[in-house]
């Protein structure tokens, strides 16, 4: 269980998990691809996600992550780089490791090749249970006890 909200670690997760299967020298771009950018890479971005109150203060955090992979340029051979990349991507970022390396099984994986490009959905979802401050507490309680009697002598 999660300790507070934050879907970067996922994404930052997912970014471990493809430095570890493909290399460092991997090139991985996570904000936004730059013009000139460099192939074959990934880029990695969260496109949607959810936030739903459970009980207390537990909440389960949803995260819809796009991993895109940009193959070298090659004449007819795009489409064999792209399946075996594919074939070790499946395996490799279905657990990722979230926040406090608590790890994370992705719920649904999907991909589709456009524009010899591969196109990989991958939903993930974990419970967040919330910390929140307490404030100050009390520091000492005085208390005063009197006894009441009554006229008739008891």
């Amino acid at each position: 269980m999660a300790g507070d909200v934050d879907t970067w670690s996922l994404t930052a997760g997912l970014a471990r998990k493809l430095t570890e299967e493909f290399g460092a020298d991997a090139v991985i771009y996570a904000d936004s691809i730059p013009q000139d950018f460099r192939t074959p890479s990934f880029y990695v971005r969260q496109i949607s996600g959810g936030f739903t109150a459970l009980r207390g203060r537990r909440y389960r955090l949803d995260a819809v992550v796009m991993l895109t992979y940009f193959p070298e340029d090659h004449a007819n051979e795009e489409q064999k780089e792209i399946l075996g990349v594919l074939s070790r991507l499946y395996p490799a970022v279905e657990y990722i490791a979230g926040e406090d390396g608590v790890p994370v099984r992705a719920e649904s994986m999907s991909h589709e090749i456009t524009d010899h490009e591969l196109h990989m959905t991958l939903s993930y979802s974990l419970c967040v249970f919330r910390r929140y401050d307490r404030g100050a507490k009390m520091q000492v309680l005085h208390q005063i006890q009197h006894v009441k009697e009554t006229g008739n002598g008891k």
